[in-house]
């Protein structure tokens, strides 16, 4: 298998149980009382994965009458869900060994923080709003950022990502912690002229966001070395000015939300990428531009912008 790899710093160790399918095999599905796999809440070998909290930060929560509210609350008991851990990583602390995985999906959350919504002029969603991007779009810290010949004004979105670490499908909010292999930095470039074409005109936009070079990420620090994800501070500079600085906490939908929500409309898979939507401070990046972006405690991103 060939293409972008993601680079895990440090080691980590996961418990490896698999839960899965429709068959006899399945507890879920056999009617017994040990459904819950091993580390998320059952007696089993090992410590339970990290889980700070359920990811939401105290802020504001998928509740009332919402039906994927009611599917998530029977997560348990549903043959649907899927838990599947293909085993420990061969991870080591040996210093320039880092354990690599190969990205599936990436999926990027629109409007998530209120102040990015009020200067985009948009309108507050009733659930979490995703996009995808290419996997072809992702580059390593130091390679440059091509501004493509399509459009005039690209703009910089930093962003905390989401590395999932064990796949699932209707998972219960209250597990969503669990499926997370760690946390990068992540930069959605966006082609705005291209994309606010699409806008008016009723028409989609994907082309804006799946340049080649327009997905940033940093290496990925693994979760049980980040205490709280709904707490990070976020910071962008173009050439040493400061053009985004933020906090996770004010997202709309913290991490276990959105997990959970996602894994609802498709099956999350193991290296996959969700990017948790952008602050405020959005702004356009020129050629011979220097971009540098950090998360504390994640992680940090160095580019140079070049047009093509």
């Amino acid at each position: 298998m060939t293409g972008f790899l993601l680079r895990i710093v440090g080691s980590t160790s996961r418990e490896p149980w698999t839960q899965r399918g429709m068959g006899e095999d399945n507890p879920a599905v056999a009617g017994s009382s040990s459904a819950k796999p091993r580390g998320a809440g059952s007696s089993g070998t090992g410590p339970a994965p990290h889980r700070p909290e359920n990811g939401t930060g105290g802020r504001n929560t998928l509740k009332g009458n919402d039906p994927l509210k009611a599917r998530q609350d029977q997560g348990d008991r549903d043959p649907r869900v899927v838990w599947d851990n293909p085993g420990p990583l061969n991870t080591t602390n040996t210093p320039n060994t880092m354990e690599t995985l190969h990205p599936g999906k990436v999926i990027c959350l629109a409007q998530n923080y209120p102040a990015h919504i009020e200067e985009m002029g948009s309108i507050r969603p009733e659930l979490p709003y995703f996009f995808l991007k290419p996997v072809s779009c992702l580059i390593h810290s130091g390679e440059p950022i091509v501004l493509p010949d399509l459009s005039r004004e690209v703009h910089h979105e930093v962003e905390l990502a989401v590395i999932i670490g064990m796949g699932g499908k209707m998972i219960p909010r209250e597990r969503a912690m669990d499926h997370i292999l760690g946390y990068a930095v992540f930069l959605d470039l966006t082609a705005r002229d291209i994309q606010s074409t699409g806008k008016k005109t009723g028409r989609p936009f994907g082309i804006s966001k799946s340049f080649d070079t327009f997905g940033p990420i940093s290496h990925v620090m693994p979760a049980a070395a980040v205490t709280d994800p709904g707490d990070l501070t976020l910071h962008l500079e173009v050439n040493g000015t400061t053009r985004q600085h933020s906090s996770t906490k004010h997202m709309l939908y913290g991490v276990g939300e959105l997990i959970s929500f996602l894994s609802q409309v498709m099956t999350l898979e193991r290296g996959d990428i969700i990017a948790t939507g952008t602050p405020h401070g959005v702004s356009e990046i020129r050629d011979g531009d220097v971009i540098d972006a950090n998360i504390d405690g994640v992680g940090t991103l160095h580019h140079p912008v070049t047009r093509a």
